[in-house]
Order: C-alpha cells, then sequence, then structure tokens
C-alpha cells in the first residue's frame, strides 16, 4: 500500500519532487524574513517563548496572564520550534509551515492510492497554491494545525470504509481517531464534530454506514478520550474556573453568542471560502460538469461526494455561527481540491478552460493595475515605488502574453503561464506584508507610554 518513493519510475519521482520543492518554497521560503503579524502571530510566539522561560508546559499564559481561550497543543509545537531554532520568526512559524506541507501530502498519498501519483501530484498542487492555504501556511494560527488533522482523520476514515482488506482498514480507522484526538487538543469540539459532519451524510449516501460497526468506534472514542483527558483534568483541578471559561465560554457561547462582534452576513464564508481557493474556485462550474460525466465510475462518485459533503458540511456549519473569522473556512479547502483534481486528471480539460484562464489573467492584470491605489490607500509605511513599478511591469507582460495566447487558443500555455504568476505574487506578498501591519501594537505603546507620562 505505502510504495517506497525510489521504486517509483525516475518521470513520476520527478515530477513529485517539482510540485513538493515548490510547496517547499512557497510554504518556507519567506518565513524568517518578516515581522509577526499583529495579533495572532504575537500573541501564540509570545505564549510559546512564555512556556519555554517558565518551564510550565500545562497552563498557557500570555503577558503573565491565564490563559485559557484554547487546547495547547499549537502552543506547544510552536514553543518546540523556538527551542530547536531560536526564538525567532522562523522558529516560531516552522511547524504552522509543516502542518501546511503535511496536509497536502496526505491529500497527495491518498490520491495516489486510489487513482494514481499524477491525480496525487495535482490534488497537492492544487491545495498548496490555493490562496488561502498559501498564505496562512506562513501566519501562526491554529487553523492550518486544525486543517491537517481533520483532513488527515477525514481521509484515514474514508480509506479505511472504502479498502477490503480487513488489516488495512483496521490501521486506518485507528489513525483517524489518533487525528481526531489531537484535532481536539489542538482547538476543542470542533476536532471532534468537523469530521462527523463531513463523514456521517457521505456514509448514508454511498451505503457505506453498513460497515461502520467493523470501524472500532468505541475503542476509537475511549482512544481520544484517552489523549485529551490528562490534560483537561490537570486544568480543571488546578484552575477551577477552567471548565466554565473553557467549555461553556469558549465553545457554546462564541457559536451561539454575538459576544464576540463577528457577526457576519450569510454569504460572507461561502464568498469567502471561493476567495481563498483562487485561482482555482474559478474552474469549480466546469470541474463539476467534468464530475458528472464520469459519475459512472465508483471512485469518481465517491470522491466527489467526500469533497462536496466536507466543503459545504463546514462552511454550512460555520455560516451559522455567530462567531466568523475567514481562517475558519481553512480545513473545508482540501473537500474542494478533491473535486477539483477529479476534473484536472481528464484528458483535455484544461485545454477546454479557456473563459476560465481568460478570467484568471483579467484580475491578474486589474490586480496589477490596482496596486499604486492599494498601497496608497492600505499601506501603513510607504512601499518603495522601484518595488511597485518591477512589481507591475512583470504582472502586466505575463498577463498579456497569457491573454495572446488564449486567442491563439494555446490554453496549456496560457495556464502554466497564470500559474508561474500566481506563484510569484504567493511568494513576493510576504516580502511586503509588514507595510500592511495594523497598527494596534504601536497604538497600545504609545498608549501606554503617554500614560506613563501623564502619571510622572
Amino acid at each position: 500500500m505505502y510504495g517506497i518513493y525510489f521504486y517509483l519510475p525516475h518521470s513520476m519521482r520527478k515530477s513529485t519532487c517539482a510540485v513538493f520543492s515548490l510547496l517547499v518554497f512557497l510554504f518556507f521560503g519567506q518565513i524568517a524574513f518578516r515581522p509577526l503579524a499583529n495579533p495572532d502571530e504575537g500573541r501564540y510566539a509570545e505564549i510559546a517563548r512564555e512556556i519555554l522561560q517558565s518551564g510550565d508546559w500545562l497552563t498557557p499564559r500570555l503577558n503573565g496572564l491565564l490563559y485559557f481561550e484554547k487546547p495547547p497543543f499549537v502552543y506547544w509545537c510552536t514553543a518546540l520550534g523556538e527551542r530547536l531554532f531560536g526564538t525567532n520568526v522562523f522558529g516560531a512559524r516552522f511547524f504552522n509551515a509543516l502542518f501546511a506541507l503535511l496536509t497536502c501530502f496526505c491529500v497527495y498519498r491518498f490520491c495516489t492510492h486510489f487513482f494514481n501519483r499524477t491525480f496525487g501530484n495535482i490534488a497537492a498542487g492544487i491545495l498548496g497554491t490555493s490562496l488561502l492555504w498559501c498564505e496562512m501556511s506562513q501566519l501562526i494560527t491554529l487553523d492550518v494545525t486544525l486543517s491537517f488533522f481533520i483532513t488527515a482523520s477525514i481521509l484515514s476514515f474514508a480509506w479505511g470504509f472504502l479498502t477490503p482488506h480487513a488489516g488495512d482498514a483496521r490501521k486506518h480507522f485507528f489513525l483517524a481517531y489518533i487525528f481526531v484526538a489531537f484535532a481536539v487538543l489542538t482547538k476543542g469540539f470542533i476536532g471532534l464534530i468537523a469530521p462527523a459532519l463531513v463523514g456521517l451524510p457521505w456514509l448514508i449516501l454511498t451505503g457505506h454506514w453498513r460497515k461502520l460497526g467493523q470501524s472500532y468506534l468505541i475503542r476509537g472514542c475511549l482512544l481520544i478520550v484517552l489523549i485529551n483527558f490528562p490534560w483537561h483534568y490537570l486544568m480543571a483541578v488546578k484552575y477551577p474556573e477552567f471548565c466554565h471559561f473553557y467549555f461553556w465560554h469558549e465553545h457554546f457561547e462564541r457559536y451561539l453568542l454575538p459576544d464576540h462582534n463577528r457577526m457576519k452576513p450569510f454569504y460572507f464564508l461561502p464568498l469567502s471560502f471561493l476567495f481563498g481557493m483562487f485561482p482555482w474556485a474559478l474552474f469549480f462550474p466546469r470541474a463539476l460538469c467534468a464530475s458528472a460525466e464520469s459519475w459512472h465510475s465508483k471512485w469518481v462518485r465517491e470522491i466527489v461526494l467526500l469533497g462536496t459533503f466536507w466543503s459545504l458540511g463546514l462552511v454550512g456549519f460555520f455560516s451559522f455561527s455567530h462567531s466568523q473569522l475567514i481562517p475558519y473556512i481553512l480545513p473545508a479547502i482540501p473537500g474542494g481540491v478533491l473535486i477539483l483534481a477529479c476534473a484536472f486528471t481528464k484528458p483535455g480539460f484544461i485545454q477546454k478552460c479557456r473563459l476560465e484562464c481568460a478570467l484568471w489573467a483579467s484580475i491578474l492584470l486589474l490586480l496589477a493595475c490596482s496596486i499604486p491605489y492599494i498601497s496608497a490607500k492600505r499601506a501603513l509605511i510607504p512601499i518603495p515605488v522601484g518595488f511597485l513599478v518591477e512589481l507591475m511591469v512583470v504582472m502586466i507582460l505575463i498577463t498579456v502574453v497569457a491573454l495572446l495566447f488564449l486567442i491563439k487558443r494555446y490554453v496549456a500555455r496560457a495556464f502554466v503561464l497564470l500559474l508561474t504568476l500566481t506563484c510569484l505574487l504567493y511568494s513576493a506578498f510576504p516580502c511586503f506584508f509588514s507595510y500592511f501591519q495594523r497598527d494596534q501594537s504601536g497604538q497600545m505603546s504609545r498608549f501606554i507610554l503617554k500614560q506613563g507620562d501623564d502619571d510622572a
């Protein structure tokens, strides 16, 4: 089942190396060269630093104050990164980027096993070059790590139900329960809810629910409890107020009540999902039509259904929440990737996507022309003019050439050019990310200094 990499044909090894080399560059290439973003990165890096300083790996603290909002797994990983690589931005971001890469590998491994290596390469490439996934891989948040564990658990469950071999199924079922347990230890109950929300309708519609008795459900639930119990129990014993704040306030009230002032219109997260999957969201309509044409194939049908329930289920769940942020839909993106990969592996699919590529090129051209306006209106610090001019010229030249290719119906060439430009933009964006930083920390520092001067 787990084919050894070096026994693969040379051409397959080469394409897989190319895909993951690109992803390593996109995820790790810039994480050491820009300051921490406000407010989340600074918060999580500081919690990790205080863990190392105090030696207390049980209780998260921020500026010496108890911080009960989230479970500790991401704090532990960030602290481990700072211990391995030093108290710097690379060490703080290392495990976040690693989990983003591992999620791509999980998708690649699943698709390679049930289809072929080309399918796996395409799926991993689509996931890694989706706008939100690529950018969030370089920011310290809980959502990337949570997305890894949710993705790994869903794919492991699906693998267990799809494989005909009992031993193979058993191994993947228990892997799935372990991933669910660590998802809970990353961000709470959503780590348990998300796989159930995706898996149950898929099992019912595909008929795999008949195998639920073979999924070791009771032992799996006990394993989840066993992994999560120690930290939660020790925190509850040490801090009597922990249970009410952590379980009720941070889970139920955050979802059901508008106390956090994050309520958005019903269309906010669906549009964020499409935006986060740029440029691949442009291909969704044609991909769904291509999947419908291959509906007779059992594997395509079950994978497309899995991807559909995955994306719609998670986006829908968070859309009903009274607390909505764009990164919340990150775990839904791998589901959309499965649908797209089914289409992109069909011979001649890209050649049919002339309209989608034209729209892609037009968006990039519009973005190039908008760069001066965006930098003038949004940047807190003036961006160097030379950099802006060079970026604009490169973007306009490439998009114009791509549009000329499309006019001559060289769709594949235009596609490669546009994908190259998009990846260049992903790698360039962190270079001037700090110019757009929110000024909260600076404002707070000036306020505190002013208060100190007034008191003196």
